[in-house]
């Protein structure tokens, strides 16, 4: 996932792209919080199936 992030801020930064730091990190922000919540959904959803 970071060399996502990386590589993208490299190759805007290549190009001269205004504000491509601030974007990509705006896009790193969105892809760690769709991390936890699939992590915590994966969590939750093994708690639930272990109580049944």
């Amino acid at each position: 996932m970071l060399s996502l992030v990386v590589t993208q801020d490299v190759l805007l930064e290549s190009q001269g792209t205004a504000h491509a730091a601030q974007s990509l990190g705006l896009f790193g922000i969105g892809l760690g919080v769709v991390a936890v919540i699939i992590g915590l959904w994966m969590l939750l959803r093994r708690k639930w199936t272990a109580t049944e």
